[in-house]
């Protein structure tokens, strides 16, 4: 478990120093936005292939507890 903290580490120092070479020539706002868009684009096409599993979209605890019916709509809108 140690080596895969390391190798999280060291691809973050890595980022973060590309980061920097890159806001040399653009701007802080533009810069960090690309920056989290691509660490967030790439954790999600990541992760299914590092923890060897298919993504399921709409499988996780949030979409399960989306679709589940609430309790009090139906007399909700009938008060109203």
């Amino acid at each position: 478990m140690l080596s895969w903290s390391l190798v999280a580490v060291v691809f973050f120092l890595l980022t973060l120093f590309v980061l920097s070479l890159a806001l040399c020539t653009i701007d802080v706002g533009i810069g960090y936005a690309v920056w989290a868009g691509i660490g967030a684009v790439g954790g999600r096409t990541a992760r299914p292939h590092l923890l060897r599993r298919d993504p399921h979209p709409g499988q996780g605890p949030l979409a399960q507890a989306l679709r589940q019916p609430r309790a009090n709509a139906g007399r909700a809108a009938a008060q109203s």
